[in-house]
């Protein structure tokens, strides 16, 4: 039978096990807060994650850290031994070729399969160089001649739909879902580059590539197996290459069109600047990348949507090597995690000016040729840079460079919901839904004609095309659903109209 004397020894020995216990965290606690003091930031970030957590579950941690480097400096404490930095310059020393940094656990999270690595989350940099290097010219267009022509053609279809099925008349009333419609579109693009099949069949296609009656393709996947990516490689690298490359370009064709239509002088800018390269014969149709790389308003646009919603905001950590680092001043001990502080970095009014928060095309003519230089510099990181640089940026920019004088050249935009034009959050990536856009006045089905000539003819514009210019509404204001034989991720939703 238990005495009083055996629970009060019971209770004494709980007593000091609770003590005990609470003495170890607490010094595990000062420990953990002493390594990193001297870096100021959000209180309880010192101590725990949920600083972070509870900023992310809210979905805005980009702004959270934008907002503790602005209170605290440009470098901050946003975890207990995690950092942020609103520096580009460190951005790029981490990111050198043979910089001793190397990706933090935070990729594991990027992984499509458990314990298996994609070329984003792989952290191993001699894996990842040499995974990267035998990827490198699949990206590039060097082996893949029809990447351009590609591009077209889904920008093509997407066009003749809005004309043949989607124009409204005068009592039909038709919004559209851009921002749904934009990432089916990408999509369409990217899986059609990768292995000229839609994403569903993916693992599939790259088994026949494999198969005893396996033919050559030119595209994206052919470059990986030729290169000596295995089947397995092959795989996960082709589903990586869909997902991350359509959902970055959508990203920043969904904010450039919402600033535009939030800015009628961009809008009306950038309008007058195709219309007038249409009329002098520097635009062919379709608009060749080369033409649009020569259209310094369409360049000044996409910079600024670059830059004001920066595809991926996540932190990207990266780990400081074991010898450590003197970071802003302060020596950051080894194995600490480093994080960009994406609008730290992206609207910093020291590099971008006192409006740096808006979209401002303008921002990049008739300035200082050196302020330009470092400008660009800064946005490039949008890519990240050195080892670490996008494989498909030469691809996201092909398509930016080319959609919107497409669309721009037939149509006029306008919002259908200004007051609250578009939902989006932030987790990680952008999540961005719900953005309607009008499209309420069809043109003269022959003027259409004219305006639209076959993907496959490459000829200039005529300029009898703009004797109709004087007409006030000689344009109409897409989207609607983009469906039709040869898209291939827009599914039966959208095939019947009367549903939107």
């Amino acid at each position: 039978m238990e005495t009083a004397a055996d629970k009060t020894s019971f209770s004494a020995i709980m007593a000091h096990a609770v003590g005990l216990l609470t003495l170890l965290l607490v010094l595990d606690g000062t420990r953990t807060w002493y390594r990193l003091s001297h870096v100021p930031g959000p209180f309880w970030a010192a101590f725990s994650k949920y600083w972070m957590v509870s900023e992310s579950l809210r979905g805005r941690q980009p702004y959270a850290i934008q907002a503790a480097n602005d209170k605290y400096g440009s470098l901050v404490r946003i975890g207990p031994n995690e950092l942020a930095t609103d520096d580009p310059e460190m951005l790029r020393r981490m990111m050198a070729p043979r910089s001793r940094y190397s990706r933090g656990p935070w990729y594991n999270a990027l992984r499509f399969e458990a314990g298996k690595d994609n070329l984003f989350s792989m952290r191993d940099d001699n894996q990842h160089g040499i995974l990267r290097n035998k990827m490198a010219a699949g990206y590039s267009g060097k082996e893949n001649e029809s990447m351009e022509h590609t591009i077209d053609k889904h920008i093509q279809c997407f066009i003749e739909l809005l004309q043949v099925k989607y124009l409204s008349a005068d009592q039909r009333y038709r919004p559209v879902d851009f921002a749904r419609k934009v990432q089916y579109f990408t999509l369409d693009v990217i899986s059609d580059l990768a292995f000229a099949q839609p994403f569903g069949v993916a693992n599939k296609k790259v088994a026949e590539r494999f198969g005893p009656n396996a033919s050559s393709h030119p595209d994206m996947l052919q470059s990986f197996i030729r290169h000596g990516l295995n089947q397995e490689e092959a795989s996960r690298e082709s589903l990586l290459n869909v997902v991350a490359g359509s959902d970055t370009t959508a990203t920043t064709i969904r904010v450039m069109m919402l600033c535009l239509l939030s800015n009628p002088l961009a809008y009306a800018n950038l309008q007058k600047e195709i219309d007038n390269g249409i009329k002098v014969g520097n635009i062919s149709s379709p608009v060749s990348n080369f033409e649009a790389r020569q259209l310094p308003y369409l360049q000044a646009a996409i910079k600024e949507g670059l830059r004001i919603k920066a595809p991926a905001a996540g932190p990207l950590f990266k780990t400081v090597p074991p010898e450590g680092d003197i970071i802003d001043g302060k020596k950051i001990p080894g194995g600490t995690q480093i994080g960009i502080s994406p609008f730290g970095i992206y609207h910093s009014k020291k590099i971008f000016g006192e409006d740096a928060d808006m979209f401002l095309p303008e921002r990049w003519l008739g300035v200082d040729t050196h302020r330009v230089e470092a400008m660009s510099r800064v946005v490039d990181l949008v890519f990240s840079a050195g080892k670490y640089q996008c494989l498909g940026k030469p691809v996201a920019l092909m398509e930016l460079n080319k959609i919107f004088v497409e669309l721009m050249r037939r149509f006029e935009f306008a919002m259908a919901r200004p007051e609250k034009p578009i939902h989006i959050i932030n987790a990680g990536i952008w999540l961005i839904e719900d953005f309607p856009v009008p499209s309420p006045l069809p043109l003269a089905q022959t003027v259409l004609a004219l305006y639209n000539p076959p993907i496959k003819t490459r000829h200039p514009i005529l300029t009898i095309n703009f004797s109709l210019e004087p007409l006030p509404h000689r344009r109409t204001s897409p989207l609607a659903p983009y469906v039709g034989s040869d898209s291939k991720f827009l599914s039966a939703e959208d095939s019947d109209v009367g549903d939107l």
